[in-house]
Order: C-alpha cells, then sequence, then structure tokens
C-alpha cells in the first residue's frame, strides 16, 4: 500500500527574482532592528557602538544568510502563502536564533549563548520578523508576484 505524505515541497532557494532579493534586504534590515533593540535594552545605542553592533549582529547575519535559503524562505510559493511563510518561519527561526548564539559562543565572538539568551532571541526575533515576513505574503499577493 502506497501511503502519501504531505510535505511543504520545500527546495533550497536563493531570491531569483528583484522583489525576493527586496524581501532579503528586508531581512537583514529585520535582524538589524531585532538586534538594534536587544542592544538598546541594555542602555546601549546601537550606532554608537558600531563594532560591537556588528559583532553582536554577526553571527544571526551568518546563520540567517546560511539557513534562510536552504529553509526555503525565498520561494516565490513561500512568499505568497501565510500560512506556508509561518510554518518555515517560527520554526526556522528558531533554529537560525540557536545556530547563531551557538556562533556567538565561540571564541570569535564575545557574549555568550545562556539558554535564556536563545529563548528571548527566538520570542523577539519572531517578533519583528513574523510581521515583516506577513505583510511580505500581503504585499506579494496584493501586487500579484
Amino acid at each position: 500500500m502506497l501511503r502519501h505524505v504531505r510535505t511543504l515541497g520545500v527546495r533550497p532557494s536563493l531570491p531569483a527574482s528583484p522583489a525576493a532579493a527586496l524581501v532579503l534586504l528586508g531581512d537583514l534590515l529585520g535582524l538589524l532592528l531585532f538586534i538594534a533593540w536587544g542592544l538598546y535594552a541594555h542602555n546601549l545605542r546601537a550606532w554608537e557602538v558600531p563594532v560591537h553592533t556588528a559583532e553582536t549582529l554577526a553571527p544571526f547575519l551568518i546563520a540567517w544568510l546560511v539557513f534562510a535559503p536552504l529553509l526555503g524562505l525565498y520561494q516565490g510559493r513561500t512568499l505568497r502563502s501565510y500560512g506556508q511563510t509561518l510554518a518555515l518561519l517560527v520554526p526556522g527561526w528558531a533554529g537560525i536564533a540557536l545556530v547563531g548564539a551557538l556562533i556567538r559562543a565561540t571564541s570569535l565572538f564575545s557574549g555568550g549563548a545562556s539558554p535564556v539568551f536563545v529563548v528571548v532571541n527566538v520570542v523577539f526575533g519572531l517578533l519583528v520578523l513574523a510581521p515583516w515576513r506577513l505583510a511580505v505574503v500581503a504585499g506579494f499577493r496584493r501586487l500579484g508576484l
């Protein structure tokens, strides 16, 4: 007997259109906003400590640039579907935040990666990324992209 398994049909995909490339740019700005928000919560202004900001951002930026395409976050099908966007973004960001924290915990970066740090990053990262990505879906649908 054959079993049919429903999958999301995800394949690695880099932004393949100018619109998807703009989504990538928005994602990167969202990551910067997320880091700036975290620094502000620790009484630092991102623009006043640019080296520290870059060092804090880099592990998460590296993890995002490697894993977001692998998760299919730039496929047209994902960019047009609320359900698929959330189904990929929520667990995807959790994994990316964990990888970013693990990178940050290496001797290459200052700072650490306590479990509380990872949980806070997952929650607050989603508070920035999820509304942005849902707005992207709305835009793609409205524009018929």
